[in-house]
């Protein structure tokens, strides 16, 4: 398979997520991601975790789209990923932000309603792997959020923590 069929599939991921976005409404208030925010499953206006929450389900209980008005999607907004080749891991929701993880473990944050890209941290993994080759290295494992930090591990072996507002690293 080509990358660009793997691109047309990431692009219809973030798509249904962010179509899905667009029907919410928060419900819960700006702060950090404590446990019990992960563990409550009525919260349908955000995606804390990979499964969604700790049920790990991994698919919203929003109805407010069915089989009678899909036909209504449209697309609102789109990000160019010009530099990505892959974009394999869950994307995490949180007060109306989109943060996703893509090709040599750059982490973005994007306004879930416009699409405006809010951070984006790039912990340069070509950098730091000093030339050697790179198979394989354009995906990753994914970013988790609690409290105020995204966290992420890199190709390389490193953790990074990041301010979940600012994209800083911490």
């Amino acid at each position: 398979m080509t990358s660009h069929f793997f691109i047309g599939m990431l692009k219809a991921q973030l798509l249904m997520l962010v179509l899905s976005l667009c029907c919410l409404q928060a419900s819960f208030a700006d702060g950090p991601v404590t446990d019990k925010a992960i563990s409550d499953s009525s919260n349908t206006s955000e995606w804390l975790s990979y499964g969604r929450n700790h049920n790990e389900q991994r698919y919203s209980p929003l109805k407010k789209i069915d089989s009678k008005n899909i036909n209504q999607l449209a697309v609102e907004w789109y990000l160019d990923l010009p530099n990505d080749v892959g974009l394999v891991s869950t994307p995490l929701v949180k007060d109306g932000v989109i943060y996703f993880i893509g090709t040599m473990n750059v982490v973005r944050s994007v306004d879930a309603r416009t699409g405006q890209l809010l951070w984006s941290y790039d912990p340069k993994v070509a950098e730091e792997i000093g030339g050697r080759k790179q198979v394989g290295w354009a995906h990753n494992r994914g970013i988790s959020m609690f409290g105020n930090n995204l966290f992420f591990a890199t190709w390389d072996g490193r953790l990074i923590a990041l301010d979940i507002k600012t994209g800083k690293r911490k």
